[in-house]
């Protein structure tokens, strides 16, 4: 017993190191939350080696908003295009997988952000289930 508890935080380690290290990938974010690494846990190996960094973008919208009585709503739209120049937002992607959140409980700013983040996380596991569901990970 004494060795399996030992072992185990070692393999728990191992196997999220493993799916941390997906491949890399390029994205176009068009948001008011930060996108550096909120979603690299969810992007596959499947979709890093159909879609090269060089090559292609995942491109995220998202939007959150707090009414008056503190509750909200949100959207995101994530797909894959060809990769744009620096801050281009010009070229929508041709297919897309969105998102929406209603939250009952929306304070503060904080919330706001929170909830944000968690309809771009959800849209990108969307379109990431769609790439494990498409031949070849078809999704431009």
């Amino acid at each position: 017993m004494m060795m399996l508890r030992k072992l185990l935080p070692a393999a728990l380690l191992a196997l999220t190191a493993a799916a941390a290290q997906a491949g890399t990938y390029s994205y176009l974010c068009n948001t008011n939350v930060k996108c550096d690494e909120l979603f690299s846990d969810l992007v596959t190996e499947r979709f890093t080696t159909r879609y090269n960094s060089n090559k292609w973008e995942l491109f995220v919208v998202a939007d959150f908003i707090r009414y008056s009585d503190n509750t909200g709503s949100g959207m995101a739209l994530v797909g894959v295009r060809p990769r744009a120049a620096k801050n281009a937002t010009g070229l929508f992607p041709s297919r897309y997988w969105t998102y929406h959140r209603y939250s009952p409980t929306v304070k503060t700013a904080y919330d706001v952000a929170e909830e944000e983040k968690q309809v771009i996380r959800s849209a990108v596991t969307e379109l990431m289930a769609a790439c494990d569901n498409t031949q070849n990970c078809k999704l431009d």
